[in-house]
């Protein structure tokens, strides 16, 4: 019909791409934005933070491959390079005491240390994916979109 005004009863303003798509074309891209963030995933950051002190003596594995830095803290703001180690995820790095002997550990590596205090840093690879974040993402995601498929049906719209 010429001249017809446009149907706004369905949606007014800005309307998303999924919610213009019909029934199972609509379901069919919810998962396949699903399946895009879970083989995508979320990849660890590649900035540089504390992992351990050595205010207690322990040794663990590396969750991550990267460098790991062994630094003398003399101030909040200051600290020094002592040494850094290129570490694959799964090896052992840490801080042991025997006695009034210290040492940090990276891998087989073996450091002597003096008097302060020490902290182990660490710069990730890049590309690693970070499984935890990637379910929270997911999670998260499926949550929000559960919640406004609940909204959508109790407004009485159509999903279709």
């Amino acid at each position: 019909m010429k001249g017809a005004a446009p149907d706004t009863s369905r949606s007014a303003g800005f309307v998303l791409p999924l919610t213009r798509m019909e029934g199972p074309m609509r379901l069919a891209g919810i998962l396949v934005l699903c399946v895009c963030v879970l083989l995508g995933g979320c990849q660890v950051s590649t900035s540089e933070r504390r992992v351990m002190s050595d205010q207690r003596p322990q040794t663990r594995k590396a969750k991550w491959d990267g460098d790991y830095r062994l630094y003398r803290v003399e101030a909040e703001a200051k600290r020094e390079l002592v040494s850094s180690y290129r570490l694959l995820k799964g090896q052992v790095f840490g801080f042991r005491a025997d006695g009034t002997r210290r040492a940090a550990v990276a891998g087989t590596n073996e450091v002597p240390l003096g008097s302060g205090r020490f902290e182990w840093h660490l710069v990730p690879d890049e590309g690693q994916f970070d499984p935890i974040l990637t379910m929270a993402v997911v999670g998260i995601t499926a949550a929000v979109l559960t919640a406004i498929g609940f909204a959508a049906f109790n407004a009485g719209f159509e999903l279709d």
